[in-house]
């Protein structure tokens, strides 16, 4: 694991976490650009059929289906009211996602793909690719070909890795310039009573109407760096 500290320079906005501490607490803090992910509202169909075959393992012909679910969900019903989603209580939306977390209202979409796909969602880059660069690990590896053992082993521990983020492979049809404006911010706590917290933030810096920067999500993420945090000393790290 890649154990970057916070000094003087700015954070990266790669995912890579950082590690510091506030009086009896160790925190990990890590950067990711929303750009670097996959738009619901405006990837195209292929984009995410190739993203629910990577990152899912579904075959192409589920892959497809799910690909279509989605951009079903988003889209505004021409006649009458949006169809009823199967198993669910609800209709379909019949417009675009608010958030990520949407994608578990998503028809015929089942949990296994929803958990699969979210890390890797956003509603905030609004264009239809990705900039590789910035894309975590995992999606990278998928959009690039990789095996299912390696997509799996960089969505459960993406740092370190030796991806080539300028990889020739990577499908220019989904490459896009994308506008380094909003940012999720992943923090994890521990307490030296072994008390521990976690928040996901979404952070938009061109928010607009005077305001410096908006909060456009605050919610419960899953763990990502517990272990490493479990093996650090609190006197022994910088403070944040």
């Amino acid at each position: 694991m890649a154990r970057e500290r916070f000094a003087s320079e700015a954070p990266p906005h790669n995912g890579v976490p950082g590690f510091c501490s506030i009086e009896d607490a160790a925190l990990a803090i890590s950067i990711e650009d929303e750009g670097g992910k996959i738009d619901l509202n405006a990837a195209t169909e292929e984009l995410l059929r190739d993203a629910f075959r990577g990152l899912a393992g579904l075959g192409p012909a589920q892959a497809l289906a799910a690909a279509r679910a989605v951009v079903q969900f988003r889209t505004p019903a021409i006649f009458g009211a949006a169809a009823p989603v199967a198993g669910k209580p609800f209709r379909s939306k019949g417009g675009p996602f608010q958030t990520a977390l949407e994608l578990d209202q998503v028809a015929n979409l089942g949990q296994a793909s929803v958990q699969a796909i979210l890390p890797f969602a956003t509603v905030y880059s609004h264009v239809d690719g990705l900039d590789s660069r910035r894309a975590p690990p995992a999606l990278l590896a998928a959009l690039l070909g990789g095996s299912r053992e390696q997509i799996a082993i960089l969505a459960a521990a993406p740092f370190p890795n030796s991806l080539n983020r300028n990889d020739t492979r990577f499908p220019s049809a989904y490459s896009r310039d994308v506008a380094h404006d909003v940012f999720m911010v992943h923090v994890e706590v521990r307490l030296s009573n072994g008390a521990r917290g976690l928040s996901e933030t979404i952070v938009d810096f061109q928010a607009g109407d005077g305001e410096f920067y908006i909060l456009r999500e605050v919610h419960l993420g899953a763990s990502r760096f517990s272990r490493e945090l479990d093996t650090m000393s609190v006197p022994e790290l910088p403070q944040c």
